[in-house]
């Protein structure tokens, strides 16, 4: 029988996090990480060298990436004597300066949309950025362009990626494209977007009737014509039978990636062409190819060493019909389109095994976590993984749990250590609520700085287990370009499987109990040496091959390096969530 070996690890942290922590030891970084994609350790006043962007294999996305989903304007003002729903660009920038990025562990930034909106005014109570008014101009709430560029140089300064949010479906009604489009039958860009003479009796998304005049309906009158615009009237979509309309959308992406962005989320994507029969106003052939093409000629024509990425947002299905759509935007027939589609089965399915726990449970995350996310890596992308985001997909972890903390940390776990990219929406790492029953605005309220400062300090918080968690993903080799598989184990209610990197040859098992109490299983592995990555794992042993996890709590998680006596470990225990944690 061989014990678990166990070291501690300093992970990149501000210095005053570090002491507060008292999580880590004084080992060096874990052996064998790829060293070119991680950032330099910096503390305050120190210096940081800037990391060389990634296109080997793949991308940088495959490498070791935890994304952050920034919304803009309830994250932070850059003057801290603004409160509330008024975040810009500067309080970014500022948290990027004072390391707060760098301590929670992540390497890549969402940004909500920046450009110039009808929605993105003070007084506006919803500060979506949806409706798109100049795509070259940051809105004026959340700064200048300079400050954009700030931002990006301050963020690249520490080794981290900046993504951001792409529009193309449809602009705002305050557009100057569309103000010109609706003005008359002959405007210069009155073919920029979609009219009628009259409305067409056919059902829209909702199979409900089409009526003038109503935001439930796709077609809505302006100056005696009809325009279609599928998410009301405040928001016409652009018509990409027009050439004019994609060279110009091809030229804001081309513009916004040489700017400085690493990559950028496309909104609606399914949306973009919308068809000439009833049923036709999503998915259609000819987006896939506007996409195939914007891959094509755009994105890939950047050298590997600034390499571009494209995510998708491809929402409307359930189950298995969303995933199997979801393949069709990584890969088009051959083609590659999307280098990621964010996963909106994930969400919902992981809360509901969570919550259920037991054989089921983990049948349906296995389906998911391995066999789903290994079909996406076979036709040449990914899928992003989050448990919230902006939009009423679901409930923030801390309501969708009911504020249970073991649940919501196992929840964190299964989310930052699968082979999918992981996207951690702000304000999920110090449980902040947001209720999927009610308007989207619950899911963008301000960022509690005071709670944040609370739990950065507080031994066994969510904050810091999101950190550890985030840290071994970004720091271990395990996750560079990933590959997974599931693991047997005697423990029917036992989650267990292995991600392993061909790059790197660093392989870790990730166990997690959902059997309701505390409990040991028998994992089959083939390894001549096991150690421990995360959680008390110094009384687990290897004999021939079985791995032994003694007593793991009940939404407990472990991780163990295999074949890498080398391996050290982000947390030496397995943490006691509760109240205090949250």
């Amino acid at each position: 029988m061989k014990s678990m070996r166990k070291k501690s690890l300093p992970w990149v942290l501000s210095l005053s996090v570090v002491l507060s922590l008292g999580l880590f030891g004084c080992s060096s970084a874990v052996s064998g990480s790829v060293a070119t994609s991680l950032p330099a350790s910096t503390v305050p006043g120190g210096t940081a060298t800037p990391a060389v962007a990634m296109n080997s294999p793949q991308g940088w996305w495959h490498q070791n990436t935890v994304i952050y989903q920034i919304w803009v304007s309830a994250f932070q003002n850059g003057s801290t004597s603004a409160l509330g729903n008024s975040g810009n660009l500067a309080g970014i920038t500022a948290a990027l300066n004072s390391n707060y990025f760098t301590a929670l562990g992540v390497n890549a930034l969402w940004l909500s949309p920046v450009f110039a909106a009808s929605s993105l005014t003070t007084t506006s109570t919803n500060k979506h950025g949806y409706d798109t008014t100049d795509y070259n101009d940051v809105a004026a709430i959340y700064g200048s362009n300079q400050d954009l560029s700030d931002l990006i140089t301050a963020a690249h300064a520490k080794g981290i990626r900046v993504i951001f949010d792409f529009v193309p479906n449809h602009t705002s009604n305050q557009n100057p494209w569309f103000t010109d489009s609706e003005s008359s039958n002959t405007a210069l860009h009155r073919d920029w977007y979609t009219w009628v003479s009259s409305v067409p009796n056919y059902p829209g998304p909702s199979n409900t009737s089409i009526w003038p005049g109503s935001d439930s309906n796709i077609w809505h009158y302006g100056n005696g014509s009809y325009y279609y615009g599928i998410f009301g009237s405040g928001m016409p979509d652009l018509n990409y039978n027009n050439p004019q309309v994609t060279a110009a959308m091809q030229a804001v992406v081309k513009g916004w990636m040489s700017f400085g962005f690493d990559g950028m989320r496309v909104d609606a994507a399914r949306y973009l062409d919308e068809g000439t029969a009833p049923d036709t106003y999503a998915d259609q052939p000819a987006t896939h190819v506007w996409f195939d093409n914007l891959r094509a000629n755009v994105l890939d024509a950047f050298p590997s060493a600034t390499a571009k990425f494209m995510m998708g947002e491809v929402w409307g299905y359930t189950g298995s019909s969303q995933t199997a759509t979801d393949l069709t935007y990584l890969n088009d027939q051959g083609t590659p389109e999307f280098n990621v589609v964010l996963d909106f089965t994930w969400p919902n399915l992981l809360i509901s095994a969570i919550n259920s726990g037991g054989a089921s449970a983990v049948s349906s995350l296995t389906s998911h976590m391995v066999q789903d996310c290994t079909s996406a890596q076979n036709v040449g992308g990914d899928l992003g993984e989050f448990q919230s985001n902006h939009d009423l997909a679901a409930s923030r972890p801390y309501t969708a749990y009911n504020g249970n903390a073991p649940k919501i940390f196992l929840a964190a776990a299964l989310d930052l250590l699968g082979q999918g990219i992981p996207i951690v929406y702000y304000g999920n790492e110090i449980a902040m609520p947001g209720n999927v029953s009610g308007p989207d605005t619950n899911m963008r309220q301000p960022f509690d700085w005071n709670t944040e400062q609370t739990l950065a300090s507080t031994t066994d918080s969510l904050w810091q287990w999101h950190s550890a968690l985030a840290h071994l993903r970004t720091q271990y080799g395990a996750w560079n370009t990933p590959s997974i598989t599931s693991v047997t184990t005697d423990n029917s209610s036992f989650l267990a499987f292995e991600i392993s990197s061909a790059l790197t040859g660093k392989k870790a098992i990730i166990v997690a109990n959902l059997s309701g109490s505390t409990a040991t299983a028998h994992l089959t592995v083939t390894a001549a040496s096991v150690s421990g990555l995360l959680g008390s794992t110094a009384s687990d042993s290897l004999q021939g091959t079985t791995l032994t996890v003694n007593t793991l709590p009940m939404d407990g998680v472990r991780v163990y390096a295999l074949d890498d006596t080398s391996a050290v470990s982000v947390l030496n225990h397995d943490p006691v969530p509760g109240p205090a944690s949250l």
